[in-house]
């Protein structure tokens, strides 16, 4: 019985890990995209395609 728990703690254990590999990978993709994002902002920019000073306003009611 001691075993069948050691190999669920070990199941659970590899699930985890792989869970954790899933949201790295899922931080290096989103990492990438807001460089991406930046890059693209800053080619934009230097192209005179965005304003320098965006004012962002929030109306609610």
């Amino acid at each position: 019985m001691e075993r069948m728990n050691d190999v669920e703690t070990l199941e659970s254990a590899l699930l985890d890990a792989e869970t954790l590999e899933s949201a790295l990978l899922d931080a290096e993709t989103l990492e990438s995209a807001l460089l991406d994002a930046e890059t693209l902002e800053s080619a934009l920019l230097d192209a005179g395609l965005l304003p320098s000073i965006v004012i962002f306003s929030d109306f609610t009611i």
